[in-house]
């Protein structure tokens, strides 16, 4: 009588699918987006992700922890925002920049996102928001 050795077989078997389907993968081209942050960082957060404020028409990286904003003649990169910008986080949009100069788009923003036609200027808001970006650009560097 000839003995049954179906826990070897399936062990092969399995082996097999598995080693098929990490070679597919290999095979197919899949690997890391340059879009997408490193594993080991934060995942929700990559170097292009922006809030913008079209009121005040101000940009901040959230990687980066800088904030651009216009003086009138050029765009000013700086880590805090001077006092007489007030930013209230109904007024914020997310967006996806791939540049380290957003601004550069500002006129194609000022279209597509209008500021709010009634906008107030709220300083518990302002101290919210900037403790806001401060946790997230905190948590961006995290690993």
């Amino acid at each position: 009588m000839k003995k049954d050795n179906k826990p070897a077989r399936l062990v092969f078997m399995l082996s097999v699918l598995l080693m098929t389907g990490v070679s597919g993968i290999s095979l197919s081209g899949c690997t890391a987006s340059r879009d997408r942050p490193p594993m080991y960082k934060h995942a929700y957060y990559s170097p292009y992700d922006y809030y913008y404020y079209p009121s005040i028409r101000v940009y901040f990286n959230v990687a980066s922890g800088y904030y651009f904003y216009s003086n009138g003649v050029s765009w000013i990169r700086t880590r805090t925002l001077p006092t007489q910008y007030y930013l209230d986080s109904r007024d914020r949009v997310r967006i996806v920049i791939k540049s380290e100069k957003p601004y550069l788009w500002n006129a194609q923003h000022r279209v597509k996102y209008q500021a709010r036609p009634v906008y107030h200027y709220d300083r518990s808001q302002d101290l919210k928001e900037r403790r806001y970006h401060g946790s997230q650009h905190k948590k961006s560097h995290r690993r």
